[in-house]
């Protein structure tokens, strides 16, 4: 077990509404696996030149480290401070189940965008959750839900049944807050949401005959789904 896989990270706000606010947040999004908060606390701090009494809450959070940015994106978006407290600590060890259950509560689920006629073989999608539809004149898009356990074995499947139409390949992507994947019928581009990483999968697409214009991987935040 890596000492830098966990991290405990806190913070802390003067009101008690908004540091549950923070701890529904981040729950809902399965960046920890427990929100403990403490308060009201004095803190004692200088600020602008003066030295200042507050009553404060403190939320301690449990997560993995390679969550932290998105925690602290995450916190700064609720927070009413112009500089908040957000600081980490690492886990050097613990409770072997406890580890575990804060890994198995922050595992993060993939949403994907996949062609209904895209696929040779419809009942892959079978044991998926459909979370969406979009129809057009000769096709269905569909936005799926894929839990982080059935993740490599879907996209195998996936990339096993993608048709080609006029000798062009389809293609599918899935995404969460932290990755991209985007699955050709003979490669699988493992990006980020920042469009500057995708150079790869876009020439690799293009050499295949797919206009640069459907090769945009959109949404591939969940904040930016519209269906």
């Amino acid at each position: 077990m890596s000492q830098t896989e966990f991290v405990q990270v806190f913070t802390s706000i003067n009101s008690k509404k908004r540091a549950n606010a923070i701890a529904t947040k981040l729950l809902a999004k399965r960046l920890t696996s427990c929100v403990q908060i403490f308060g009201p606390i004095d803190s004692t701090y200088r600020w602008k030149g003066k030295i200042e009494h507050s009553k404060e809450w403190f939320c301690l959070i449990k997560a993995r480290a390679n969550n932290y940015r998105l925690i602290e994106t995450n916190i700064k978006k609720m927070h009413s401070y112009d500089v908040p407290e957000i600081l980490a600590l690492p886990v050097l060890d613990g409770n072997t189940g406890y580890l575990e259950w804060i890994r198995k509560e922050t595992t993060s689920d993939y949403h994907g965008i996949i062609i209904k006629q895209s696929l040779r073989d419809r009942s892959i999608l079978d044991d998926i959750r459909i979370l969406g539809k979009r129809t057009a004149k000769n096709w269905t898009m569909l936005r799926v839900l894929v839990r982080d356990d059935q993740l490599e074995k879907f996209l195998k499947q996936v990339q096993a049944n993608l048709l080609m139409e006029n000798e062009v390949p389809y293609y599918a992507h899935f995404y969460n807050h932290q990755d991209l994947i985007v699955v050709f019928p003979d490669r699988i581009f493992h990006l980020k949401p920042d469009t500057k990483t995708w150079g790869p999968a876009v020439r690799y697409g293009k050499s295949l005959g797919i206009p640069e214009r459907e090769l945009d991987f959109k949404p591939c935040r969940f904040e930016d789904e519209t269906y």
